[in-house]
C-alpha cells in the first residue's frame, strides 16, 4: 500500500465514506469506537491531513480497490460471557448477521456453485453404487462356495497340471 495504511485503516475510512459514525463503525468491525478513532488518528497521519472527508476521499482515489477492503464479520464472532459484562456489550447472538458486504473476498458465482454441488453428489452416488456392487459380489461369492462341490477348486487346478 503505497500510503502506508493498514488493512484495518482503510476498512475504517471505507466505513467512513459511506458517511458512517464512529459507533456504527465499531459494530460493524466489532471494535470499540475509541480504537476506531485511533485508527483514524493514524489514517490522517499518514494521509497528512486531519479532515475524516478528505481521508476518506484520498483513500478511495489512492486504492480504487477499497471496495474489497470489505470488514471482516468480526461483529459476528461471539464474545466469552466475561468480555461482554466487561465492555457491556448485547450478546452477539442478538446482534445482525453481516451482509454479504462485509466479507473481503467476493462471493463465488452460483454456477460454480451448482456445478461443485453435482460433482459431489455423482461422486457420493457412484461410492454408494459401487459399495453395493461389491457387496453383492461378496455375497455371491459366498453363496456359491457354499453350494459348490468340495473339489471344484482342486479340479480347476489338476487341469491346469495336465496341460
Amino acid at each position: 500500500m503505497p500510503t502506508g495504511l493498514s488493512r484495518r485503516e482503510l476498512q475504517v475510512l471505507r466505513l467512513a465514506h459511506e458517511e458512517l459514525g464512529n459507533k456504527e463503525i465499531a459494530t460493524r468491525l466489532g471494535i470499540a469506537p475509541s480504537t476506531v478513532e485511533n485508527h483514524l488518528t493514524n489514517a490522517y497521519a499518514k494521509l497528512g491531513t486531519s479532515d475524516r472527508r478528505t481521508a476518506a476521499a484520498l483513500a478511495v482515489r489512492d486504492h480504487p480497490d477499497l471496495s474489497r477492503f470489505a470488514p471482516t464479520p468480526m461483529a459476528d464472532v461471539p464474545r466469552s460471557g466475561v468480555e461482554q459484562k466487561v465492555r457491556g456489550d448485547a450478546p452477539a447472538l442478538d446482534r445482525e448477521p453481516a451482509g454479504s458486504d462485509d466479507w473481503f473476498l467476493p462471493a463465488p458465482p452460483r454456477r460454480l456453485i451448482t456445478l461443485i454441488a453435482a460433482i459431489l453428489l455423482f461422486a457420493a452416488v457412484g461410492g454408494v453404487i459401487t459399495t453395493g456392487l461389491v457387496q453383492l459380489a461378496a455375497g455371491g461369492v459366498a453363496a456359491l462356495s457354499a453350494v459348490a462341490p468340495p473339489d471344484a477348486v482342486l479340479a480347476t487346478d489338476a487341469t491346469k497340471q495336465r496341460e
